[in-house]
């Protein structure tokens, strides 16, 4: 799925790179290079480069993912680079296409994400003949915190995914079950909805149900075939991404009657849970809703 918020989102870069004095932007990072062209790939050894000027888009791919990118990627050019001998000729370095570009066109300041971008790169836009670096990172995360309609509804729907999986999750613990079995199930149930209710969008799971008092105070873990017993704490907590937008839900789960602390603890935690949601308005800073929860704590 192409988002339909792209062309505004690269006009928008493109007025910031104008009012920069920037002939271009190199973006890197894979979640950016989406929000900007709607090209979405598994990221592994293959690299993956975007460039964008005032009048174009470049879009460069491995081999691979060729009929990916001309089939989703909302772009002016897709560059690909063959790794197979009967189109080496065509070009089998991505970092060479991506210096070609930049020389032909004689570009000279560039815009790069600085937490994304590799001495190899830095090493390569010199030899490309760029004269000037800027950092335009912290822009696109401005951009990206800013939610358009499009994408407040695919969180909305993704809320709704990922509720259906803890719902079912929590019905499944019992004394004896595995962590692992208490994800599937949820898992199963989330996936079929998904599949009935928005076919043909792509879905990102992620899922962990620590469990006992030891497990279940570890903030990021794997789930694991440990069984339930008695008096034991779950934190089921599990994520949906829909086309690249996350909701998230988490619940702690006593199997079992609480003990007087836990009943304490967790009042303690309800209470700066409300209190943090009663703070969030428009124009409040992330610090202050985080003061609003942890006032109560203290």
């Amino acid at each position: 799925m192409v988002l339909k918020g792209i062309s505004r989102r690269v006009s928008r870069l493109r007025e910031y790179l104008l009012n920069s004095g920037l002939d271009f932007a190199l973006i890197l990072n894979p979640l950016n290079q989406y929000y900007y062209t709607g090209f979405y790939a598994l990221i592994y050894s293959r690299p993956i480069l975007f460039l964008i000027s005032q009048d174009e888009t470049h879009l460069i791919v491995p081999c691979l993912e060729e009929l990916h990118a001309k089939e989703d990627a909302k772009v002016d050019h897709i560059h690909v680079y063959y790794e197979h001998p009967e189109k080496a000729q065509e070009g089998i370095d991505p970092l060479k296409m991506v210096r070609d570009i930049i020389a032909k066109r004689g570009w000279r300041r560039g815009g790069i994400e600085r937490d994304s971008l590799p001495l190899s790169f830095w090493e390569l836009l010199s030899d490309a003949g760029v004269k000037e670096l800027r950092d335009v990172g912290g822009f696109v995360l401005r951009e990206r915190l800013v939610k358009d309609d499009e994408e407040l509804d695919l969180i909305r729907k993704a809320g709704k995914i990922v509720s259906v999986g803890v719902v079912e999750s929590m019905k499944a613990i019992r004394e004896d079950i595995t962590e692992i079995e208490i994800d599937g199930v949820g898992s199963l149930a989330l996936l079929k909805s998904a599949a009935e209710e928005l076919p043909g969008r792509r879905l990102e799971l992620f899922v962990m149900s620590p469990s006992g008092r030891e497990r279940s105070a570890l903030p990021h873990v794997f789930s694991i075939s440990r069984k339930l017993k008695k008096g034991d704490i779950i934190i089921h907590s599990r994520q949906v991404a829909l086309d690249g937008y996350r909701a998230e839900c988490e619940r702690t789960v006593f199997l079992g009657d609480p003990t007087p602390k836990d009943r304490e603890y967790f009042k303690v935690m309800l209470e700066a849970q409300r209190a943090a949601i009663e703070a969030v308005r428009a124009g409040v800073r992330c610090k202050d809703v985080d003061n609003a929860a942890r006032s109560i704590i203290a």
